[in-house]
């Protein structure tokens, strides 16, 4: 051990690991040296008093990480379900408990939460609503796409697997193999790899082998033992319920060198749109029937497009007049290949690539150089979000705003990434916008060759901080809450002038 503050932390971890080990031998728990056996006490689903042998492992990692605990006799009739590794190990605790203060570092708690296992496991587990299948088997390498929505009990449907492995549930099977006909004269080509679908509703036990399987879904399997009898493989998505909630899981069916059926838990995902907008945000749901319009797709309009896009807003307008160049690329969220396309159409085709419907959202190459087309932008839009950088554009924009009291946000970045500002329009009684920044002669433009126009050098990070900001602000627009300041201004690096010195978020109410 180094005479050094770490190794200092590491003495005082060996020390508690050894006082643990001593409290659990006063408990009644014999040392080897390696592992620590004794009798845990509990309660049976009758409420009669019963004792465990178990054996305890204290890892190198503890305190940071709890014993490792396993069974050495639990008694007659007592069966394992739930909550207990293929290695025999018993699942106690989560992975997101602090380790600082965690249980299992007192030996007290340690042994009746030990003491609980064995109770809930004779009860059956009551309430518990884990859906965690996949640990009580071997695991596959196929990782499997699906459609939760498209698939239907007892019905089978043909896989396809791509340049990277990944298999995917294509189509339904117009017809029903026979498993007679397959084992005398073989399995014909479309009829392999296939997934059958079966529901079994609530389980009271893991599923672990071919015949807890035949146990849970009866004899409903001839099919799939006659697809693998001459090696061929196929899938099981098993449905199933764990106290309210449903889950699924995947099964790969093969046979061994011994001819026996052996299962594997395969990494299975659902495609479904439910399952691809469940991380959208509790308000998400709120957006769907909202229209906004992002005028301008340049570096700031398109990481806004994909941020209101992803949050729930489906019906989104996306206006730019220009092309999509190579040097846009680096704060763009668009990638490469799209290049020589209008920016408008380049953001649409990348919201595509989030694997949602893009019916709704549409790509105009066009100016807003008109108070006829601002109007008509304002009037016919839930909300116009102004990431042009154009004062002209933001002037008509502002206008529109504030002469139908139609929700305008206009964003923009300025100094070379050192401040974003995001106005909202039109103000609230009593509201007003913090003053303008004086533009000081400090930003040097740079100038890409083959493009006339100057190029801001704000960097990457700075335009997905204003688009962040942006975002928060027409979101609470939409919703109609009004709750954030008229101006929000991000400060990003100190500056020399008023009103916007230190580094920080200034807002204006």
């Amino acid at each position: 051990m180094t005479d050094t503050p770490s190794g200092d932390y590491l003495a005082a971890l060996v020390e508690e690991r050894d006082s643990f080990r001593d409290a659990l031998v006063r408990h009644g728990f014999s040392d080897d040296g390696k592992t620590l056996q004794g009798s845990v006490p509990w309660v049976d689903e009758n409420g009669s008093s019963r004792n465990a042998q178990v054996a305890l492992a204290i890892p190198d990692a503890f305190p940071l990480a709890p014993p490792l605990v396993s069974i050495i006799d639990a008694g007659e009739g007592f069966v394992p379900t739930f909550h207990i590794e293929r290695s025999g190990q018993l699942c106690l605790w989560t992975n997101d408990l602090p380790v600082h203060d965690a249980p299992w570092r007192d030996p007290v708690q340690c042994i009746e939460k030990i003491s609980g296992w064995f109770t809930a496991t004779a009860r059956g587990w009551p309430g518990d609503e884990d859906a965690d299948l996949e640990r009580y088997l071997p695991a596959a390498d196929e990782f499997v796409l699906y459609d939760d929505t498209a698939l239907q009990n007892k019905r089978l449907y043909r896989t396809v697997k791509n340049d990277l492995g990944v298999v995917r549930v294509v189509d339904e099977l117009r017809w029903t193999p026979s498993a007679e006909r397959m084992k005398r004269h073989g399995v014909r080509r479309r009829e392999r790899n296939l997934l059958w679908v079966v529901e079994v509703g609530a389980i009271s036990q893991p599923i672990s082998s071919w015949a807890d399987l035949q146990r849970t879904v009866g004899d409903a399997l001839q099919t799939l033992e006659a697809i693998v009898h001459e090696g061929n493989s196929c899938f099981v998505l098993m449905r199933y319920q764990r106290g309210v909630r449903r889950a699924a899981i995947v099964l790969s069916v093969v046979r061994d060198a011994n001819g026996s059926l052996l299962l594997k838990s395969c990494e299975g995902a659902d495609t479904s749109v439910r399952t691809r907008t469940l991380r959208a945000g509790t308000q998400a749901n709120k957006y769907e029937g909202k229209t906004v319009a992002i005028v301008g797709c340049g570096a700031i309009g398109s990481h806004v497009a994909e941020l209101m896009y992803r949050s729930g807003v489906r019906r989104l307008t996306l206006i730019d007049p220009e092309r999509y160049r190579p040097g846009n690329v680096i704060r763009h969220t668009v990638d490469d290949k799209y290049v020589g396309a209008p920016k408008a159409t380049a953001v649409r085709m990348r919201l595509a690539a989030v694997g949602l419907a893009i019916d709704t959202v549409h790509a105009l190459v066009a100016r807003v150089s008109t108070p006829e087309y601002a109007l008509e932008l304002a009037s016919s839009h839930d909300l116009v979000i102004d990431a042009t950088a154009d004062g002209r554009a933001t002037g008509l924009l502002r206008w529109a705003s504030e002469i139908q009291d139609k929700a305008l946000v206009s964003v923009c970045v300025q100094r070379e990434g050192g401040i974003a500002r995001v106005d909202r329009f039109p103000l609230e009684d009593g509201e007003r916008h913090l003053a303008p920044l004086d533009i000081t002669g400090e930003e040097k433009p740079g100038y890409e060759q083959g493009c006339g126009s100057p190029v801001s050098m704000t960097p990457p990070l700075s335009v997905a901080r204003a688009a962040n900001i942006a975002c928060q602000v027409a979101l609470d627009e939409l919703n109609r809450y009004s709750s954030l300041p008229a101006t929000i201004v991000d400060v990003m690096k100190p500056q020399v002038d008023v009103p916007y010195r230190s580094i920080g978020t200034v807002t204006s109410a």
